[in-house]
């Protein structure tokens, strides 16, 4: 889910459920958002033979409705300072699969509350979404780590407390 630009890594999503379905997996996706990138995102999709699995509804208003029907959550950007969409991800205890990115590489912790894949790897983005779809308890154990990492160390009032002290220590005495 995003704005459909070329930092956001969606060419890569797309070939990595392209590798999946050669592979013949059974799986429906969903590419939400709009951007200069749609015509070829959706051509890209078509060529890989995804119309049948792949769904771009675009933006999306109703975040608790897209969350409830997701399995798993693809980050793939390979540049984010601080990814509203991937706190949200981690709000809902969605397992979810991101490129080792600064930024996100910063709230997430590999294998734990969420699975990394070098940035630009379809390859590896495929094998991390076949192995939360295969591991049993994998995918629960992911998305409840995040869910507790986000309520324990990211909400706005710990946000806003870290940014006090960080003013008051430049400000000085």
């Amino acid at each position: 889910m995003g704005r459909f630009v070329p930092k956001k890594g969606f060419d890569v999503f797309l070939a990595a459920l392209g590798l999946m379905k050669r592979q013949g997996r059974d799986f429906r996706a969903i590419l939400a958002g709009a951007g200069e990138l749609e015509a070829p995102l959706k051509a890209q999709a078509a060529s890989l033979g995804l119309d049948d699995v792949l769904s771009f509804p675009g933006w999306v208003q109703d975040k608790a409705a897209f969350f409830s029907e997701i399995d798993v959550f693809a980050f793939p950007s390979s540049h984010d300072v601080c990814p509203v969409v991937l706190l949200e991800a981690f709000l809902w205890a969605k397992p979810t699969v991101l490129t080792d990115c600064p930024g996100p590489r910063e709230i997430s912790s590999d294998g734990t509350d969420s699975l990394l894949f070098p940035i630009g790897d379809a390859e590896a983005l495929a094998a991390a979404l076949g192995r939360v779809l295969d591991e049993p308890g994998l995918a629960q154990r992911l998305g409840a780590a995040a869910q507790a990492k986000i309520l324990a160390e990211h909400t706005f009032d710990q946000a806003g407390a870290r940014l006090e002290r960080i003013v008051r220590r430049a400000a000085g005495p």
